[in-house]
């Protein structure tokens, strides 16, 4: 988030600079997921949202950021989160 910044406007921010994609209503809130590093030099806490798409968003990359395109079963087949109740969560 860029200081001053609210939840709203910062999910339509990332979701035009990372997908290319305009938000016309807030997604679905999931969760937070708080991280701490191990050398407690680095806190972060994500809000995790879900939004069902009609399409596939093309990955617009300009952060320089790996971005990968999944449906549930490619998750599960490829074992990246082996958490099925995770999975639910997301994909209900």
């Amino acid at each position: 988030m860029k200081f001053g910044e609210t939840i709203p406007d910062t999910l339509k921010r990332e979701l035009r600079e990372e997908l290319d994609y305009n938000l016309v209503r807030e997604p679905r809130f999931l969760d937070i997921y708080n991280y701490v590093a191990k050398n407690k030099k680095r806190h972060s806490i994500f809000l995790n949202y879900v939004l069902k798409l009609k399409e596939k968003p093309r990955l617009a990359n300009k952060e320089g950021a790996k971005n990968l395109w999944l449906i549930k079963q490619e998750f599960i087949s490829k074992k990246i989160i082996k958490e099925k109740e995770f999975l639910d969560k997301i994909f209900r």
